[in-house]
């Protein structure tokens, strides 16, 4: 868990991983130079519960503190938690659970804002994964990964959004199957201050980067898995074009925009909701000229 500046969430975090009813725990939370009370609250649970443990380091970024606690991981499974998320009392153990019962390396789990399919379980060959359906999972959180499976992985460095996007697709492309758990199990709090919200900028156009490097982590799997990547990748520069100003760098928005352009074709086959489709159709068609009708309309209201 990966701590920075978050005392009025941290209590609520930590209270549901304490009191999981798998309770074989180690808690690692990575203070990142914290200047409220965080480090203080993590040390107060390192004192009433032998699980925690605490570790305090100069800040550095979230990428950066996950790597440093992946190094101090000791279990055979691990699991990442953002600090200002929560989590229900029976994650772990169901989890651990589906591991157990499909023999994977690799569990996802649903959280508040997942579509849920009809089935308990989706379980996925990793040749037909989909970054597009339901049971997509392009984020670390709410996954359970056996440590052996991650264990040399790092977080990107040089990613603001998107890094941990980058991380569990690589971790995707080491296994064969992988299983969905359709349970929302998982509670990620949205908030303005988040990173992945607000403003389009060069910060947030790294998950643009990201999805680039994705496409290219699966290039030698099967066609119908290269093709899912780049309708993920289309749809990830669409959404960025959709909130970028014109004052946002000219050439990163052109080459957007030709992507949008590239796999339009694809994103009309793709499982999302007919609204993006014609959405993203009519970008790829009139460019610029349907951003700026877009943006205007939004204003608007």
């Amino acid at each position: 868990i990966p701590v920075y500046n978050v005392q009025e969430y941290l209590d609520r975090c930590l209270e549901s991983l304490i009191h999981q009813t798998y309770d074989n725990l180690e808690i690692v939370l990575v203070d990142d130079g914290s200047t409220d009370n965080s480090g203080q609250i993590c040390d107060n649970y390192a004192d009433k519960d032998d699980r925690v443990v605490v570790y305090h380091i100069d800040n550095s970024g979230v990428s950066n503190a996950r790597n440093f606690a992946l190094k101090q991981v000791s279990g055979d499974l691990c699991m990442f938690v953002d600090s200002d998320d929560y989590v229900e009392l029976n994650l772990v153990q169901e989890l651990i659970s589906a591991m157990d019962q499909f023999g994977v390396d690799l569990v996802t789990c649903a959280d508040d804002q997942s579509k849920l399919s009809d089935t308990e379980y989706d379980v996925i060959k990793v040749d037909e994964y989909d970054f597009n359906a339901n049971y997509q999972h392009p984020i670390s959180w709410g996954v359970l990964y056996k440590t052996a499976l991650i264990r040399d992985l790092k977080f990107a460095l040089d990613l603001y959004v998107g890094e941990d996007s980058l991380f569990i697709a690589q971790a995707i492309n080491r296994c064969d199957t992988v299983v969905h758990v359709n349970k929302r199990l998982y509670h990620h709090v949205l908030y303005d201050e988040s990173l992945s919200q607000g403003t389009y900028d060069d910060r947030k156009y790294t998950e643009v980067i990201a999805w680039q490097r994705i496409v290219k982590e699966f290039t030698n799997r099967s066609s119908e898995m290269q093709k899912n990547c780049q309708i993920a990748f289309a749809r990830r520069c669409y959404s960025g074009l959709i909130k970028a100003t014109k004052q946002f760098d000219v050439q990163k928005r052109k080459f957007m925009l030709k992507n949008v352009r590239t796999h339009w074709k694809q994103v009309i086959s793709a499982r999302i909701v007919w609204k993006e489709k014609v959405s993203l159709t009519l970008m790829a068609m009139f460019g610029q000229i349907y951003i700026d009708l877009f943006q205007t309309a939004k204003r608007r209201g």
